[in-house]
């Protein structure tokens, strides 16, 4: 199987600087969702809640459109006839001590970011298999007093869908496994620690985020937080998603049951028999991770009136924040904002300097327009076709192609690319792999002649 090495380098161009700018944007996004949600006073958990979740798919949404971006300006470069190698050959040629640094720099962000993927991605495998295990060894309720329960309850907090519900002596906490057939998946340990209307009010919550829909959104919430694992402002999007999530689910169980004293009371007991239970691992758990939020939803209820004595550092961590994302914003696009080079009347000049055996065998000077290639072949043995991209900002995008005569023709051996500043004095050095050539090529800014 045969791979396009042009289509291959960029891709990994747009990855990695993908990856560089989500940092920045996630940042700002976040800092954007906590100022709108601290400025305006924003006492509903539901709005809290889709503001987060709203801010992550925007953050998906622009790094997306990075990528699309950075891609597409990568290849429209590569005006240059596509070549053709195999993977390992391609893979080989970034591993090269030629390799400019910026894209060498690139394929490394790009490896971590496939590695962390595939882990993750094992991760939820293994987390949805031992989901569905829990789900088929679990035991149905179907005890005709639990099912009228059930009526009235789904009733109260207007879910009209089926919903089953199941015990499992391998869970600690309740949560909700499946979207289109949910089942509410109860630890046994319940119906020995809890009262029936204690009982009752964990399956409000839980029918809460049936009708809230949460499976489903929460699916693309693991999505997102897989691709961007790397990133501690979607992260923490993430996590103010899923506290906020938790709250909603709490004001409508308590609205719909009207005991606020005894719903906050329920969670308590809760809380303090998880500490008592073994950490078996639980998909439900993981996904929803609200073992270590209920002491956190135990005191909000208990203190809805009271302003938080943090206040000013929360400000103050916000402002902190905000001051490093942009810093970092700046960098990112310090070179898109660079003044652009005055290229009237210039080209490029292809200074090149090829060695063999140590001796000097040839230096030919290449001159050409942006955007046009420039070719000598050297010795009937070397071939070199070079180009350089009108320059963005004070930077170009130059690239040069070395073939060698083989028993079926110019094979090409090697390509070079990088973003140099051609005002200054970048350059190309490739030794070929039986060692006999030694070749150099400097691209300097040029005046064409008239």
């Amino acid at each position: 199987m045969s791979v396009d090495a042009e289509t291959i380098s960029s891709i990994v161009f747009a990855l990695g600087w993908t990856v560089i700018h989500s940092i920045w944007q996630c940042s700002l996004i976040a800092l954007f969702a906590l100022a709108i949600s601290q400025l305006t006073a924003l006492n509903n958990s539901n709005l809290r809640c889709n503001l987060y979740s709203l801010s992550m798919v925007i953050c998906g949404a622009w790094s997306t459109l990075t990528f699309s971006q950075l891609y597409k300006s990568r290849v429209t470069q590569d005006i240059i006839t596509p070549t053709t190698g195999r993977l390992t050959e391609t893979m080989a040629a970034w591993s090269a001590s030629e390799q400019p640094v910026e894209m060498r720099f690139l394929v490394l962000i790009a490896l971590f970011w496939g590695i962390g993927i595939l882990f993750f991605l094992v991760k939820l495998v293994t987390e949805v298999m031992h989901s569905w295990l829990l789900k088929r060894h679990s035991t149905e309720i179907r005890n005709a007093e639990w099912q009228i329960t059930l009526t009235r309850l789904k009733k109260n907090i207007g879910v009209s869908r089926d919903v089953a519900i199941r015990l499992s002596q391998k869970l600690s906490i309740p949560c909700v496994v499946g979207y289109f057939k949910p089942v509410i998946l109860l630890p046994s340990s319940v119906f020995l620690g809890l009262s029936p209307l204690q009982i009752e009010m964990i399956v409000l919550h839980e029918l809460a985020h049936i009708r809230r829909n949460d499976v489903l959104i929460n699916y693309v919430q693991i999505v997102l937080k897989i691709v961007f694992f790397f990133n501690p402002a979607l992260l923490y999007l993430s996590r103010c998603t899923d506290l906020e999530r938790e709250h909603a689910c709490d004001d409508l169980a308590v609205q719909a049951c009207g005991d606020t004293f005894l719903y906050a009371r329920t969670l308590q007991v809760c809380a303090e028999m998880n500490l008592s239970v073994s950490h078996q691992i639980a998909f439900g758990n993981q996904l929803f991770e609200r073992n270590t939020m209920l002491k956190q939803r135990v005191f909000r209820l208990f203190m809805r009136e009271v302003k938080s004595q943090q206040g000013f550092k929360k400000t103050a961590s916000v402002f902190g924040l905000l001051v490093l994302s942009l810093t970092i914003a700046s960098c990112s696009l310090l070179k898109l904002n660079e003044a652009d080079l005055d290229i009237r009347g210039k080209g490029v000049r292809f200074e090149i300097s090829i060695k063999r055996n140590g001796e000097i065998l040839a230096q030919p000077v290449l001159l050409s327009e942006f955007g046009q290639k420039a070719s000598v072949e050297v010795d009937n043995q070397i071939k070199i076709v070079s180009i350089a991209q009108k320059p963005q900002g004070q930077r170009s995008y130059v690239e040069s192609l070395i073939y060698q005569n083989g028993d079926k023709g110019w094979i090409l051996i090697q390509q070079l690319d990088m973003s140099a500043a051609i005002a200054q004095t970048p350059s190309f050095e490739y030794t070929t792999p039986d060692k006999q050539y030694r070749i150099v090529i400097k691209p300097r800014l040029a005046d064409l002649p008239r």
